[in-house]
């Protein structure tokens, strides 16, 4: 039996033809079919990422975790934490945020997305930490300044920090966080 054209397509190829016109479902296939045989193939995983992605599945994780295992780039890493908090899946944002090296942590976007995800559990403690981080890296994001101030005023129960309102106060008066 000979293979049909749409096996015969490299995995960039499939992208660039299949995935604008909308067909999701044979590239998808044709990386599922590949990965059967070929766990390490990068391109296959990065084609069965885009296409779950396209689809908006969650599925999207599981094949965007293999991209990050194989090739280990932050970029990868942080889509891998985009999805995962997309998708509400915390388990699987958390594990690559605690797995995360020391480039991820030079990231403003990492500590970002680490943010959103321990605040989503209910982990002030972390949340707070990685705000911090963020607001050191980046000075005027007024939105981590304003996040960090809310974590802080819900900790200080007993109103021992009357700046922390003021602080809000001023934060929540400026125009691009106003929505």
């Amino acid at each position: 039996k000979r293979p049909t054209a749409v096996k015969l397509m490299k995995p960039a190829r499939m992208t660039e033809q299949s995935m604008p016109a909308g067909d999701y479902d044979n590239p998808l296939l044709t990386a599922r079919q590949a990965l059967r045989d070929n766990q390490r193939n990068l391109a296959h995983w990065k084609l069965a990422a885009a296409a779950a992605k396209a689809k908006d599945s969650p599925d999207a994780i599981y094949y965007q975790q293999n991209v990050a295992r194989l090739d280990g780039s932050l970029d990868s890493r942080l889509e891998l934490i985009r999805l995962a908090l997309r998708y509400g899946d915390y388990r699987d944002a958390l594990a690559a945020i605690e797995a995360a090296d020391a480039e991820a942590t030079r990231s403003p976007e990492f500590h970002e997305l680490a943010a959103r995800a321990y605040l989503g559990v209910g982990r002030h403690v972390p949340a707070k930490m990685h705000l911090y981080s963020l607001v050191s890296l980046q000075g005027e994001n007024q939105t981590a300044r304003l996040d960090l101030a809310e974590t802080e005023l819900a900790e200080d129960a007993d109103g021992k920090k009357p700046q922390l309102r003021d602080d809000i106060r001023k934060l929540a008066e400026l125009p691009e966080l106003r929505t």
